[in-house]
C-alpha cells in the first residue's frame, strides 16, 4: 500500500513537472484529479466497478476540467479553435486519471474468502500455498499477493501449507503475527473468543511468532510444538509439546478440546452447526472440559454429552439451545 501510494505521488509530480505550459487553473484542476487518485485508498472495500460507474467517473472528470461548458453551443460536442489539440490531450489525461482512480481502488480492495457454518474449505493462494479454513473463518489479502508481499489476515482457524520462497509469508491475526518462509501449521484466532487468544501449532518446519505490539519478543516454534498469545498475555508462551491429533481434529470433522472453557466450546458448536447457544450463569462459560467427539452427527447429542459430564441441563430455543445449572428438587 505504501509503495502504491508513493508511486502515485511520483506520477503526480512527474505529470505536473512535465506540463509547465498549462495555465494555472488547468494545472490546479489536473492536480485535483491526481489528488483523488492518491486518496483512492478510501475505496478499499469496493471489489467491483461496473462499466456504468466507469462512465460516470469519466463524465465527472470531464465536467471538472470544464469541457462541458466550453463545448456548449458546439453541435459537434468537441472542442474547437486553436486550442482543439490541447483540449483533446487534456481530455485523454483526464480520462486516464479517472481510470487510475477506479483501477487503483480495485487494486487495493482486498480479496476475502469466508467459510460458512458447518463447512470447511481448502483455498489455493496466488503463490501456490494452500490454506484450509474451518467453519466461519475468514482470510483477507491484497490483489498483489506474492508479487509485492505475502501478507494475509486471519480471523478464525486455518491450516496453512506454505510454499517456500525468499518472500516471507506473514499472517496477522487479532494482534498476533506469524511469519514463515515455507512450512505447515495450524493457527486458531477468533476475535469472538474470551481473551481473543491466538494459538499456533506447527506440523513441519520452523515458525516465528510474536505480538505485533512487541515485535522484539519473538518465540520460534518447530514441528510438534505450540504457543499462544492473547490480549491478557502480550508475549507468546514458551513452546510446549502439541497434541496434534486434537489440534487438527476439525479437519476430519471431529471435535476435540483440551481443558477449554465451555464458552469457547459453545462458540465452536455455534459455528459448526449454525445455531445459537446461551447460558444463564457466567460461571457456566468458564467451566473447563476436555473431550474428543469423532464426527458428531448433530448439535443436540454433543450438548447432551457436555451437560451430562458437567452436571448441567439444556432446553431448546427457537434457534438453538439454552444451558442451565441443574436445580435441586
Amino acid at each position: 500500500m505504501i509503495n502504491q501510494t508513493r508511486n502515485l505521488k511520483f506520477q503526480q509530480q512527474s505529470l505536473s513537472n512535465g506540463l509547465p505550459e498549462l495555465p494555472g487553473n488547468e494545472r490546479k484542476k489536473l492536480k485535483s484529479l491526481w489528488d483523488e487518485a492518491r486518496d483512492a485508498e478510501s475505496y478499499r472495500r469496493r471489489i467491483h466497478v461496473s462499466e456504468q460507474e466507469t462512465e460516470v467517473a469519466l463524465q465527472s472528470v470531464h465536467q471538472k476540467l470544464g469541457f462541458q461548458n466550453e463545448s456548449e453551443g458546439n453541435s459537434s460536442g468537441k472542442p474547437s479553435g486553436s486550442g482543439n489539440a490541447f483540449r483533446r490531450s487534456m481530455y485523454f489525461m483526464a480520462a486516464a486519471a479517472a481510470i487510475l482512480v477506479i483501477g487503483f481502488a480495485w487494486l487495493v480492495s482486498p480479496v476475502s474468502t469466508t467459510v460458512g457454518p458447518g463447512q470447511t474449505l481448502t483455498h489455493t493462494l496466488p503463490d501456490g500455498s494452500q490454506v484450509t479454513l474451518n467453519s466461519g473463518s475468514e482470510i483477507r489479502y491484497n490483489r498483489l499477493f506474492s508479487h509485492t508481499n505475502r501478507n494475509l489476515q486471519l480471523n478464525g482457524e486455518a491450516y496453512f501449507e506454505v510454499v517456500a520462497s525468499d518472500n516471507p509469508f506473514v499472517i496477522t491475526a487479532n494482534g498476533s503475527v506469524t511469519e514463515v518462509i515455507g512450512t505447515s501449521f495450524n493457527l486458531r484466532s477468533w476475535s469472538s473468543d474470551p481473551e481473543v487468544e491466538t494459538v499456533l501449532s506447527v506440523t513441519s518446519g520452523k515458525v516465528s511468532f510474536y505480538n505485533e505490539q512487541n515485535p522484539d519478543q519473538i518465540v520460534y516454534l518447530e514441528e510438534g510444538y505450540t504457543s499462544r498469545v492473547s490480549a491478557l498475555r502480550p508475549v507468546p508462551s514458551d513452546p510446549v509439546s502439541a497434541q496434534l491429533s486434537y489440534v487438527l481434529a476439525w479437519k476430519n470433522h471431529s471435535l476435540a478440546f483440551s481443558g477449554q472453557p465451555l464458552a469457547i466450546i459453545f462458540h465452536e458448536l455455534e459455528r459448526k452447526f449454525d445455531i445459537r447457544i446461551d447460558w444463564d450463569q457466567a460461571e457456566i462459560g468458564s467451566t473447563r472440559l476436555s473431550t474428543f467427539i469423532a464426527d458428531p452427527d448433530n448439535a443436540e447429542s454433543v450438548i447432551a454429552d457436555i451437560c451430562f459430564a458437567k452436571g448441567l441441563t439444556y432446553s431448546r430455543t427457537n434457534n438453538g439451545f439454552r444451558i442451565s445449572k441443574k436445580t435441586d428438587n
